[in-house]
């Protein structure tokens, strides 16, 4: 999307925001999204299946959206169609080994994911980017435009939830028809949906990134046997530690 995000001191920080959603191919219902203000990365699309596995109660009290988001479950298959997006081995432990995930290359011939794919990004361009606030109506310029309609993140994002929890489940879908969300709780009910029934905390590997140096110039460094430089601060664990001196080790870390 072209648009300007801002600071709420006003200062610019992105001119183009990308968009990510995991949505069903049978329902059309949409199970999770995020935005980012860069191309999308590795983490930004585990970011994506964390919200997908997740109940959205807190997602939707916090974004203050009308109606519920009932739509989160535990995909067998993910399809991509933009080559590999999950490519380090921390992801592919977590997804296949802990999550039991799949991920494929969307198939270059299927009528309905393409149907539904396009049905999404209509709805992006004639519904949801036209009905942000601020936005500037007959300006041709797409630069204009997008200036004109700068928000900060927070308030984005809270416009992006509230479009698709209040606006696109909810709107009747011309391929199946039927509503989206009432499509989602049809098929719940007939063939139900995988949950993820492990500890929250598991997800958080979806979060983490790992580190691995191997070369004793850029290691990590193990101070009097207690201490452990990494990321440009200290880490004090006696006793651990100190049985990692001298050794080479791993570090999984969540970004915050």
């Amino acid at each position: 999307m072209d648009l300007y995000v801002v600071t709420p001191d006003g200062t610019t920080v992105a001119s183009r925001v990308h968009a990510a959603v995991l949505i069903c191919v049978k329902t059309a219902a949409i199970l999770g999204a995020v935005l980012a203000l860069g191309p999308f990365k590795e983490e930004d699309y585990m970011r994506l299946v964390k919200v997908s596995l997740e109940r959205k109660e807190h997602l939707v009290g916090i974004n203050g959206c009308e109606h519920s988001w009932p739509c989160f479950g535990k995909p067998a298959i993910i399809f991509h169609d933009r080559g590999k997006i999950f490519t380090s081995e921390l992801a592919r432990q977590v997804l296949v080994d802990r999550l039991g995930i799949i991920t494929e290359q969307a198939p270059p011939y299927a009528p309905s994911a393409k149907g539904t794919v396009e049905a999404l990004f209509r709805w992006m361009t004639e519904r949801f980017e036209k009905r942000l606030p601020n936005s500037s109506y007959g300006v041709h310029d797409a630069e204009t435009a997008a200036q004109a309609g700068g928000m900060t993140l927070e308030e984005l994002e809270r416009c992006f939830y509230q479009a698709i929890v209040d606006d696109y489940q909810r709107d009747f879908d011309t391929l199946r028809q039927q509503r989206r969300y009432v499509l989602w709780e049809q098929a719940v009910v007939t063939s139900g949906v995988p949950q993820y029934l492990g500890s929250p905390n598991d997800l958080k590997l979806l979060l983490m990134k790992a580190v691995n140096r191997k070369t004793p110039h850029h290691g990590y460094r193990v101070q009097n046997g207690n201490r452990l430089s990494f990321q440009g601060r200290w880490y004090v664990c006696p006793g651990l530690l100190s049985r990692l001196r001298g050794r080479e080790c791993k570090c999984d870390y969540l970004m915050t």
